[in-house]
């Protein structure tokens, strides 16, 4: 060395080295949350929405909704968040809240992933991996009970902290694992409870050295939750006490009628299970295999809470089919499968990240072909069966698998063989839903996903040597992939891909079709304080119309006197049908309400306090008409009144 030269500053380049790398993460999250939104879309009103936003509109202004009994309802299980998006619709207008709110949900889930993944296996690339795949392979569940969706509702945005909450207590910081758990449960009652239940059990089996942490901890969560808590424990006690609502017949309404697909293991398809399953045993059989590569106590305390979850959902399976319970039922502890998913995707990326390490054509190919596929879960069964049957094979011989490894090997190819084996049995059968298809939406991420690591692996060759050309061609195909795959197989014009970003993503309630402009018609030249009488299984009439309704099935209320009260309107609509189980709900409420007669209508009318009926074309009333469209009829109760 020079003499008088300055000596380098090791500490200042790695602290260089170490922020380049975060910011360059950063940067690839954040890509990665962007086209997580646009694959999947968002929809304003989509699905359970249109049940939440007539709540925070009666909380925003008490003149709208006035007279709906659903709305009306004073049940605090969500409370705070419909009172926090009531304040950020005063100020900035609801549909722009609920836009805002949906990016930065998605933006801290990337994250929270990532953070979670780096603390049990330090490898960047395996947290941007398994990021990826906990947002994309999202028919991968069990219970109903979605990841992600193109929407925001509590529940999925309860899952965001919950994520970080579980991350955090795996990083050995319980005091940020209990404040987590304590935003989730602001957000969503239920699913804190269940989180914190996972935190504070993990923190005191792993905290023995530290057990002032751990009760500072609990400390902690108690305090900030008492606020919500103590109210619905203490009206959730005096419910039980008055109701004469037995266990079994709450559990026949919420889990027998309104929501099997939620709360009842036993009327789930075979199908979901062997999905579920080939997941679960992949993400377990990858974990053992890069165990070298995981920290030690964190996988642990990971392993604690995967077993955790997996008693707390036996607890709720047991306590539902052959103990009826309205307690535990209500805890709805299957949705706590959403966070076996998550860790699966971590083993998973981790295992699948040694693949791309090689940095050759055949390990790219084989990683492209796994998380393209991760969207359609029959192909996914395949396409990791094959790779981590190849990948073992190439390491070792077969006889020389260790019993474990090859144990679980051959469950995944069993529960793989079984899945293919139910997509061709007829739709709508017990087994599965029906023959396997591909869907846009998944046909367009196997695109993005492919085209993305060819041009990965064409950029680790161009580090070595001159392949701008390639390179080149890889970023044309990729943007190639992301138009073809959306406007396949129209010609591509500037016209129809804004519709198809007009299409995908709705930051408005639009009338796109005919029941959409018949709700723009009754909101346009109906009373603010009319009561309708609508079908229940039409989605959206009170988004919509912002008119009260006297029943729509989607909104349901948890108390025992209000379910209820839900199930005897929906008994009086439906002329009293039997729901049988296993049937399409749909199609029997459908069935029921066409049967009602003229004399049988005006009588629920006056019961409920509706003015006006809405049916359908094939459903006519001897009763005025006041406004009729292709597929729907709205009828006056009493001719004196319209």
């Amino acid at each position: 060395m020079t003499q008088g030269a300055p000596a380098p500053d090791c500490g200042t380049s790695t602290r260089t080295g170490a922020a380049s790398e975060m910011w360059r993460d950063a940067a690839v999250l954040v890509a990665l949350a962007g086209v997580s939104i646009a694959h999947i879309g968002y929809v304003y009103g989509y699905s359970d929405m249109s049940a939440w936003i007539p709540l925070i509109r009666h909380a925003m202004d008490p003149t709208v909704f006035r007279h709906d009994w659903f709305v009306t309802l004073h049940e605090g299980f969500n409370a705070p968040f419909i009172w926090m998006m009531a304040q950020a619709g005063s100020l900035l207008g609801l549909e722009p809240s609920f836009l805002l709110l949906h990016i930065l949900e998605r933006l801290l889930l990337v994250f929270a992933v990532y953070t979670m993944s780096r603390r049990i296996n330090p490898s960047r690339l395996a947290a941007m991996l398994a990021a990826g795949l906990a947002v994309f392979a999202y028919d991968w569940h069990l219970g109903g009970n979605t990841f992600v969706a193109p929407m925001t509702i509590p529940h999925t945005l309860a899952i965001v902290p919950a994520v970080f909450a579980l991350g955090f207590v795996l990083g050995e910081r319980p005091i940020a694992a209990a404040v987590t758990t304590a935003v989730t449960t602001y957000i969503h009652v239920l699913l804190g409870v269940e989180v914190a239940l996972l935190v504070l059990g993990c923190t005191l089996a792993f905290e023995r050295r530290r057990p002032r942490s751990a009760w500072t901890a609990l400390g902690s969560y108690a305090l900030l939750t008492a606020p919500v808590l103590i109210p619905i424990a203490l009206s959730q006690w005096r419910i039980t006490g008055t109701a004469a609502l037995s266990g079994r017949e709450y559990i026949g309404i919420v889990g027998g009628i309104r929501a099997p697909w939620h709360y009842r293991p036993s009327t789930w398809p075979l199908s979901q299970y062997l999905i579920f399953l080939t997941y679960g045993l992949a993400a377990a059989l990858a974990a053992l295999l890069v165990r070298d590569r995981l920290r030690t106590d964190t996988q642990r305390r990971a392993s604690f809470v995967l077993g955790a979850i997996l008693l707390l959902c036996l607890v709720g399976t047991v306590f539902v089919e052959w103990l009826p319970s309205s307690t535990i039922l209500k805890l709805q502890f299957f949705r706590l499968m959403v966070f076996v998913r998550v860790f699966g995707s971590v083993y998973l990326a981790s295992y699948i990240a040694t693949w791309l390490e090689e940095r050759t054509p055949v390990a790219t190919l084989v990683s492209a072909s796994v998380i393209a596929s991760a969207v359609h879960p029959y192909a996914f069964a395949v396409s990791i069966t094959l790779a981590i049957g190849w990948r073992m094979a190439r390491e070792r011989p077969l006889p020389a698998w260790p019993p474990t490894i090859a144990l679980l090997f051959a469950c995944l190819l069993v529960t793989a063989l079984l899945l293919l084996g139910s997509a061709v049995l007829p739709r709508g059968s017990s087994i599965a839903p029906g023959p396997v298809r591909i869907t846009v939406l998944q046909l367009e991420w196997s695109a993005v996903v492919g085209v993305a690591l060819v041009t990965w692996w064409t950029v680790q060759l161009a580090r070595h040597e001159r392949y701008e050309r390639a390179l080149a061609l890889g970023v044309a195909v990729l943007a190639v992939g992301l138009l073809g795959a959306r406007l396949l197989p129209r010609p591509f014009t500037w016209q129809r891909l804004q519709a198809a970003a007009r299409g995908r993503i709705q930051v408005r309630v639009q009338a796109t079709d005919d029941w959409g402009r018949f709700c723009e018609w009754i909101r346009r030249h109906t009373d603010q304080d009319v009561v309708f009488l609508t079908p229940p299984y039409a989605d959206g009439f009170r988004l919509r119309t912002e008119r009260a309704a006297v029943i729509e099935f989607k909104a349901f209320a948890y108390s025992e006197p209000d379910t209820r009260e839900w199930r005897d309107r929906l008994f009086d609509i439906t002329d009293h049908v039997a729901f049988a189980p296993g049937a399409n709900v749909v199609e029997e409420m459908r069935r029921g309400y066409a049967a009602l007669t003229t004399t049988a209508v005006q009588a629920i009318a006056v019961k409920y306090g509706a003015r006006f009926v809405v049916r359908e074309q094939s459903q006519e009333l001897a009763l005025p008409v006041v406004y009729e469209s292709d597929s729907y009829v709205l009828y006056c109760v009493d001719a004196t009144t319209c």
